[in-house]
């Protein structure tokens, strides 16, 4: 799989990843809406909802100058 950031100069703060995946379209639904699976292959999510606009968290063991959160937003 090749990555090809094509997030535009100005919106820096945020990250944007297009790919294809080679599974049936509700197995890859399923692995990015089911927390606990969500959890298996990225990390715990807190707060998280599949609707459109919804905020949620991604927790990580705290590192030396950063807390372990990361804001998402659906």
């Amino acid at each position: 799989m090749t990555l090809i950031d094509q997030t535009a100069p100005a919106q820096s703060a945020a990250l944007s990843f297009e790919f294809d995946l080679g599974h049936a379209p509700a197995k890859v639904w399923r692995a990015l809406t089911d927390p606990a699976l969500l959890a298996q292959w990225l990390l715990p999510a807190v707060g998280f909802a599949p609707e459109p606009g919804a905020a949620f968290t991604l927790v990580a063991p705290p590192q030396e100058g950063w807390d372990g959160t990361v804001d998402c937003r659906v």
